[in-house]
């Protein structure tokens, strides 16, 4: 019988960007770690926003032509205690077309201007702190898939340092390069 040893990282959360991809989005989390940076990849993901759900016919009838979405009913109530239904969108492309054209054209979506990588976050109440579960490669700087939640604050030591570069406005001379470091 294998056993696999799990452990876990703490860290903070310092960058985050999104990336398309076929199968979805693909979320990518700098962290600060008492061992070093490390990469923290999510792959799969949908961007989620919401509509009232007397309203589920209409999105299927503007979508019915379109690829990589799906509706899926909620146990969430709007403003109003009403039912509503969440859209999932695997390409971002149709997010911002939708969230762009509909809400003119009679068809509010809400929460359509949460970035993905944010809503990650902030569903496991992510605030920077972060726990991520480790198998046995987790020597790797580069983590995939692995599950993270929310820790307690932990003190950490970042290192800081501003770059400024000082040129003609048209850029054909340089006066000065300055580092400074913390």
């Amino acid at each position: 019988m294998n056993q696999i040893n799990v452990s876990t990282l703490k860290g903070f959360v310092l960058t985050r960007q999104w990336r398309e991809q076929e199968d979805g989005y693909r979320l990518i989390y700098w962290l600060h770690t008492s061992a070093g940076p490390r990469q923290m990849i999510i792959e799969g993901q949908e961007a989620v926003c919401f509509f009232h759900s007397s309203q589920q016919e209409e999105v299927k009838s503007r979508l019915q032509s379109k690829n990589g979405w799906q509706i899926k009913p909620l146990q969430l109530k709007s403003f109003f205690n009403q039912p509503v239904y969440g859209l999932y969108f695997k390409s971002h492309k149709l997010l911002q077309h939708c969230r762009e054209l509909w809400p003119q054209q009679g068809l509010p979506l809400w929460e359509a201007d949460i970035r993905v990588v944010d809503r990650y976050l902030s569903e496991r109440f992510i605030t920077g702190d972060v726990e991520v579960q480790l198998n046995a490669d987790a020597s790797r700087i580069s983590l995939m898939n692995a599950p993270m939640r929310q820790t307690q604050r932990q003190p950490i030591n970042l290192f800081c340092v501003s770059l400024d570069i000082e040129t003609a406005m048209d850029g054909s001379q340089l006066y000065s390069i300055a580092v400074h470091g913390v």
